[in-house]
């Protein structure tokens, strides 16, 4: 019975410390125009990707023995196919019984957002404005903010930074 328990409280022990392990580590994530992929990944072992391959989107999930490649217009269509199947005579819930739905709190989960690494190269293909624009971009190079205006018909957006699931559940659910 003793030895029941010890593996129940070292289980138990472990699982405990991964669910910490989890809640605190960070959700890595990348937003880059220059080569059209949005990627979020978890201490790479789950990474989950859309962008563009070949000139088509797609949307890549991977796991530490899994991968999958999904088009956006098969999860549309298969979504709209669940929808069909539903049935008329399905009873919808009158006003009094509807749920309110709480508002996401955008402000606090973007606060708790941490930036690590940003770059906007802009081109506005006129390059009278481009000169007035070019000391305004200059402060802010100074400030620390990797912003320029170039003259070559580039613009790209790369933001690289991370959130930890805890930051993110409190932005969500504490006032």
């Amino acid at each position: 019975m003793t030895v029941l328990l010890i593996v129940l409280f070292s289980f138990l022990t472990l699982a405990l410390v991964i669910a910490i392990y989890l809640l605190f580590s960070p959700l890595v994530f990348l937003v880059d125009s220059g080569r059209s992929i949005l990627w979020l990944g978890w201490n790479n072992r789950l990474n989950a990707s859309f962008g563009s391959e070949n000139g088509k989107w797609r949307l890549h999930l991977t796991l530490p023995f899994w991968r999958k490649k999904w088009k956006p217009e098969d999860l549309l269509r298969a979504r709209h196919k669940n929808d069909m199947t539903r049935s008329k005579g399905s009873r919808k819930m009158s006003g009094s019984q509807t749920k309110e739905k709480r508002p996401i709190r955008w402000k606090k989960i973007l606060a708790s957002l941490k930036i690590r690494e940003w770059e906007v190269l802009l081109d506005t293909d006129d390059f009278i404005l481009n000169a007035y624009l070019y000391p305004v971009f200059t402060l802010f190079m100074a400030q620390g903010y990797n912003t320029r205006i170039n003259f070559m018909g580039v613009n790209r957006v790369y933001v690289k930074g991370n959130i930890s699931v805890m930051r993110l559940l409190k932005g969500l659910l504490l006032k």
